[in-house]
């Protein structure tokens, strides 16, 4: 797929700048693999509130079925994703034993940490602006029924599933040189991008 850069679309301007900002993570806030790599579980959730957000949206009774059934698949299915990669980065960091105490604590200290609150802060701003711009502004609830809304973030989380496991594992066994960091966050920003140009190439006849 072609991707053109428009720099007047607002909301490829801040996707592209909140997922630079795990890079500034990296350099200038100690950043290790485990924020990045839980940073991006979180916002495997955040896609999926804004796409209930998005079936709401729609008319009819079976969105009241929908979109309950939505929530427990899509959360279940992500939840163990996201336990298993969690999971895997702490044994291949800390080792089997040390798991318990070293995998509360990680989890713990990203929450409290200040800098990563901000990124997830900025990573729900930047889907809440494509959600308005993209989908209310220009009237791209009209493009789908709400079968396809149930189904349309599967795509972009398993791409990015994918991309978060192997890039896991890689900079476990490569003991996560600062290089092969920015090189994993980087083919992040691309396959956002890309999930950004193909959800949003469809047009309203």
């Amino acid at each position: 797929m072609k991707m053109k850069f428009d720099f007047s679309d607002k909301s490829l301007i801040i996707l592209l700048a909140v997922n630079l900002f795990p890079i500034f993570g990296v350099f200038f806030l100690n950043w290790d693999s485990f924020e990045i790599i839980f940073l991006y579980v979180v916002e495997t959730f955040i896609i999926g509130f804004i796409n209930v957000l998005k079936m709401s949206k729609k008319e009819g009774i079976e969105k009241f079925f929908l979109i309950p059934f939505f929530i427990f698949h899509y959360n279940f299915f992500i939840l163990i994703q996201s336990i298993f990669v969690v999971i895997f980065w702490s044994i291949g960091n800390s080792g089997f034993d040390e798991i318990n105490e070293n995998f509360g604590n990680e989890i713990f200290y990203s929450i409290g940490s200040k800098d990563f609150i901000i990124a997830v802060l900025l990573i729900i701003f930047s889907h809440s602006v494509s959600f308005y711009k993209n989908y209310i502004k220009n009237k791209e609830f009209l493009l789908y029924n709400i079968g396809e809304l149930m189904f349309l973030p599967y795509k972009r989380i398993i791409i990015q599933q994918i991309t978060v496991i192997g890039g896991a594992f890689i900079i476990l066994l490569l003991k996560a040189p600062i290089g092969f960091l920015i090189i994993f966050i980087v083919l992040k920003i691309y396959f956002d991008m890309r999930a950004h140009f193909k959800s949003h190439s469809k047009t309203i006849k």
